[in-house]
């Protein structure tokens, strides 16, 4: 069986139907999922009901899915799709309100019926080995497979004896990426579903740490300054935002954290979010977290030292429990 990893199309790469769903302002969180055997914190806190997400499209079209972290925001066609599949790995199905919409283009009409569905976490492991996956500190539960500091990985492989056959799901080792199967990709292909990018998965490889491998094709950099982004973290607060952590190699004292902003081709630049409460992690100054509000993962952080990638979101690690966000 080959696998795929799920992604959003770009918005150069898809014009017909790009949506980008954030929750809304006073969305409702639970707990964690966190590991039955060692008690570390395996995925995102849960969404819970009432469902109500603020759209932004750029398409001519609505989207059929949307990643929502690791739930997916569906559309009544695609949920007649799924319905009429023998697929297996989502399920839930909830209805969700369309509480605002920011439209980039001219899309047609109102938007259809959205569902909120649960991707399945499943047994199935990555092979760490086979994806040449390298830690900073390895795992060391052999039920979450959880390191504290991914490096990099160069493709992402399936140990298949694990795997229970589901189409959607989460694998143990990477909880922040979303797997389907070639089930899935023919379902999308035959019904045009909208708004699906499908990475091979054997293809699907990231470096955090790239300089120690020579190289720097996620690292921005002026020559005089680097930035490198470790991770995006999502965090509870009365409107959507993450934490994000970085490493900066240079001029660290003359950083200027007023420029690392977004672009919104909506607004004006003096309208763009701009980084919120940096907060030094190390006595060298090297290491940096700060805060993010109305973050879009599809877009590039633009920083003093040029325009980076943003990785996956991923669970806040246990070592940044610290940095505690307070409302501006």
């Amino acid at each position: 069986m080959q696998f795929f990893v799920l992604k959003q199309e770009s918005i150069a790469e898809h014009q017909r139907a790009r949506v980008d769903a954030l929750k809304a302002e006073g969305t409702n969180f639970g707990e964690a999922p966190r590991c039955e055997s060692c008690g570390q914190c395996v995925g995102m806190r849960l969404w819970l009901p009432p469902y109500r997400v603020e759209l932004e499209t750029w398409g001519h079209e609505f989207a059929d899915l949307a990643i929502t972290g690791t739930d997916l925001l569906v559309s009544q066609h695609f949920k007649q799709v799924w319905e009429r599949s023998q697929l297996v790995g989502l399920s839930g199905f909830a209805d969700v309100e369309v509480v605002k919409q920011n439209r980039h283009r001219k899309a047609m009409g109102d938007p259809p019926a959205y569902f909120r569905s649960v991707v399945s976490r499943s047994p199935a492991e990555i092979d760490f080995a086979a994806s040449e996956f390298e830690w900073g500190i390895a795992p060391t539960c052999p039920a979450c497979r959880l390191g504290d500091v991914v490096k990099r990985w160069k493709r992402i492989e399936i140990d298949q004896s694990t795997w229970r056959g589901e189409d959607v799901f989460i694998a143990r080792g990477l909880p922040g990426e979303i797997i389907v199967s070639e089930r899935f990709k023919e379902l999308c292909d035959r019904n045009n579903v909208g708004n699906v990018s499908l990475v091979p998965a054997e293809s699907f490889g990231h470096d955090f740490y790239p300089s120690e491998q020579g190289a720097a094709p996620s690292c921005a950099s002026t020559g005089s300054t680097a930035v490198r982004i470790i991770g995006v973290y999502p965090i509870v607060a009365s409107e959507p935002c993450h934490l994000i952590e970085v490493e900066i190699d240079g001029q660290n004292e003359r950083f200027d954290w007023g420029s690392v902003t977004q672009g919104d081709p909506g607004q004006p630049r003096a309208n763009w979010q701009v980084a919120y409460d940096e907060t030094p992690l190390n006595d060298e100054g090297s290491r940096w977290a700060f805060f993010f509000h109305q973050l879009s993962i599809s877009r590039p952080l633009l920083t003093p030292a040029g325009p980076l990638d943003l990785p996956a979101p991923t669970p806040m690690p246990d070592r940044l429990k610290h940095v505690k966000y307070e409302e501006p």
